[in-house]
């Protein structure tokens, strides 16, 4: 089933024409193996965690971009030690309807996003392509301040 395992050609940063961007996602939470399978038909490849205890040696063997977390798995205690160690992974946390304060709190606290249960493929697939993009354009943009400061640097010596 395409987009069930994290494989090697996820790791490239193409936009299928007309669709979204590819990119590894790691689901974590207790229906996370239903989630991979609404993520088949993307241009996400997904792989899944049942447990929060497991996501930082998932993230040490693998490299994922995006983690799609259940908050009721401790979502902002996980997120905040993900990010000691792996800043640049975006999470989207799922929250259910009436935890909707919770979801705006992980935004608060570095989530990239929340989508409401019950998930839906297009729901979903939106709001992780949402926190692709925008982490794709923080990291150029700390490319271009990289090379301004190292032209100013080097516009000092001379």
């Amino acid at each position: 089933m395409k987009g069930v395992r994290c494989l090697d050609e996820c790791f490239g940063y193409s936009r299928a024409a007309g669709r979204g961007l590819s990119a590894c996602v790691l689901v974590v939470g207790t229906s996370s193996e239903h989630t991979v399978r609404l993520l088949a038909d993307s241009d996400l490849t997904a792989e899944w965690c049942s447990s929060g205890r497991h996501v930082l040696g998932k993230l040490r063997q693998n490299s994922y971009e995006v983690v799609l977390c259940d908050l009721n798995m401790g979502g902002i205690e996980l997120m905040t030690r993900v990010h000691e160690r792996f800043p640049e992974v975006s999470f989207v946390m799922v929250i259910e309807p009436e935890n909707l304060r919770n979801g705006i709190l992980a935004m608060m606290s570095g989530a990239s996003d929340y989508i409401l249960t019950p998930l839906q493929p297009d729901t979903i697939v939106l709001s992780l392509n949402r926190a692709l993009e925008r982490r794709r354009i923080e990291s150029a943009l700390g490319e271009y301040q990289r090379k301004l400061d190292l032209g100013q640097s080097w516009a000092k010596q001379r």
